[in-house]
């Protein structure tokens, strides 16, 4: 009787925890990281946004992530390929960053959790950091109040 309730327990915990473990493991016959979005002007690598930041005066937007980061993931998946989001996104230089791959970065932006994403102002000033997978709305909300933070001038010293 005992192994019973074991079984329907388990059984519980599984119907709960697959689609969670679902969505942030990936889909089957899916490798790597989802795919940009194609919507989104992303920058092939950090320092041609940069270059371009100087060319616009836009502010950069890097988004830091890595192929084995389930939230990373997801928000591509999701928040990223948002309509409202990547409207948004064309008033800033955004450019994706794999953590793996540019752990000097990493460090310079203090990205210690993906995803994680920063705003920079044109004239290099870190705006607003991101840290942790966001729905598009609090990505939008979050996205409209850098953009209204990096028009501002730096506050003088």
């Amino acid at each position: 009787m005992k192994w019973i309730k074991v079984v329907l327990i388990s059984a519980v915990i599984l119907l709960f925890a697959a689609p969670m473990v679902y969505s942030l493991v990936g889909r089957p016959g899916r490798a790597g990281s989802a795919a940009p979005s194609k919507d989104v002007p992303w920058a092939s690598d950090y320092e041609s946004a940069v270059k371009t930041v100087k060319k616009t005066r836009k502010p950069l937007l890097v988004v830091f992530y890595a192929d084995w980061c389930g939230p990373c993931k997801l928000m591509e998946e999701t928040t990223l390929q948002d309509p409202k989001v990547t409207a948004l996104m064309e008033k800033f230089v955004p450019v994706r960053v794999d953590l793996d791959q540019r752990k000097d970065l990493a460090q310079e932006y203090m990205a210690t959790a993906i995803p994680f994403t920063a705003v920079v102002s044109s004239e290099g000033r870190m705006v607003q950091s991101i840290i942790g997978y966001r729905s598009a709305a609090e990505f939008q909300d979050a996205l409209q109040k850098s953009l209204s933070e990096s028009a501002a001038p730096a506050p003088s010293r």
